[in-house]
């Protein structure tokens, strides 16, 4: 009888300790996750931060011009930089720009321009801007096109070419753009993809169409 009795206590003893370890683990669990916790909301405090110095930042690269002999107001996002990922390595740039009143051009919307700085004529044949919005495909039409050739050399011998490719936009494809979560494009051989302040400029620009003038 008395071995039974030692048996239970030891037995009791034994899962008391058990009971210990496993609140050890979960208070440590806790603790970890209480943590992780804290981190996640630090990281979504900075990208919230960083968020609306982007906004800011492209609602200040939209300027305005006024030419009141014309009736015409002028909106401009400032040419950034194109990230590229293939095709023609030359440096390239992407800008907006749109005219509104009366006396602007009756076709609407808005226009895009990519300058590239030594793309030796590949866009010569080139006649539309193919771009993928959040996965869905969008296609532009390349309105105009324009050569300025390189010189060098005491004889100002012809090198390259610079050129700079202007793009028609609808007014509604301006805030896809804007709203859009990846832009990627492909205009002739070059492909490139828009980075988070670039997208947000197209939104900023679409806002200013879509006021009151």
């Amino acid at each position: 009888m008395l071995r039974v009795v030692v048996v239970v206590v030891l037995g009791f003893v034994t899962g008391v300790r058990a009971d210990d370890g496993v609140l050890e683990r979960l208070r440590a669990d806790n603790a970890r996750l209480e943590a992780r916790v804290r981190e996640l909301e630090a990281e979504n405090a900075a990208l919230r931060a960083r968020l609306g110095n982007v906004e800011a930042a492209a609602e200040q690269s939209v300027t305005t011009s006024v030419d009141e002999e014309r009736s015409v107001t002028s909106l401009d996002v400032e040419p950034s930089r194109l990230d590229l990922t293939g095709g023609n390595r030359s440096r390239h740039w992407i800008s907006l720009h749109a005219k509104r009143g009366t006396g602007a051009p009756a076709t609407g919307g808005a226009e895009i321009v990519i300058e590239a700085a030594a793309s030796n004529g590949v866009y010569r044949r080139t006649e539309q801007l193919e771009l993928s919005i959040d996965g869905r495909p969008l296609t532009l039409p390349v309105t105009a096109r324009r050569a300025t050739p390189l010189l060098a050399g005491p004889q100002q011998q012809r090198v390259g070419e610079r050129e700079t490719v202007q793009i028609a936009v609808p007014t509604d494809a301006v805030a896809r753009i804007g709203g859009a979560g990846e832009v990627r494009g492909r205009l002739g051989p070059t492909t490139f993809v828009l980075d988070a302040e670039q997208i947000a400029s197209f939104a900023a620009f679409a806002r200013r169409l879509a006021a009151p003038e």
